[in-house]
């Protein structure tokens, strides 16, 4: 949680999917050059067939990560948001 002129604002957990590891490992890094803080982990089986990585980032602000993703080049399969007990696709 963080106070924004006295709006109390919760950063939500997002995991973006990649085609590769190295994809989410270089966008990990990409993300923070730019000051945000991301960690590579498998995605959770119910969100893909195979096992495969992605990246994990709590932000209030996903608009700013896929513009450094796409300013960046870097190709993104999913996005999803984790509410209470569920992922729900965002992109």
């Amino acid at each position: 949680y963080y106070t924004v002129m006295g709006v109390t604002e919760m950063k939500k957990l997002y995991i973006i999917s990649f085609s590769s590891f190295y994809k989410a490992a270089y966008a990990r890094d990409k993300l923070s050059e730019n000051g945000l803080r991301a960690s590579v982990r498998r995605l959770p089986p119910e969100l893909v067939k195979s096992c495969g990585y992605g990246i994990y980032i709590k932000t209030d602000d996903i608009g700013e990560v896929k513009r450094i993703l796409a300013e960046n080049q870097i190709a993104v399969k999913s996005i999803y948001r984790a509410d209470e007990n569920e992922f729900v696709k965002i992109r």
